[in-house]
């Protein structure tokens, strides 16, 4: 798998570090979906699975650690709630 190192945001130990991890690069954005597919697809990420709505679910990935801040849910959650009058409501 092709990755490219990037600083980035982390938090250790309750503080924020800069790091440079390395990122997985796709050739195209179906890739990229495969890719999320197969890493969510781990045990550690079985609470998503249950979750019942978009704020579960990001919930759940956050205490999966698919990230280390520990505002991860709240902060997407939030941008998500900012661009949702930008989806077409059936």
């Amino acid at each position: 798998q092709k990755f490219v190192k990037i600083k980035t945001k982390e938090f250790e130990n309750g503080k924020e570090v800069i790091r440079e991890e390395p990122f997985r690069v796709y050739d195209n954005m179906a890739e990229s979906f495969v890719g999320y597919k197969e890493k969510v697809s781990a045990p550690r990420y079985d609470a998503i699975r249950q979750a019942k709505n978009e704020d579960e679910y990001l919930t759940a990935i956050q205490n999966s650690y698919y990230a280390s801040d520990p505002l991860y849910a709240k902060k997407t959650i939030d941008i998500k709630n900012r661009y949702a009058n930008l989806i077409p409501k059936d």
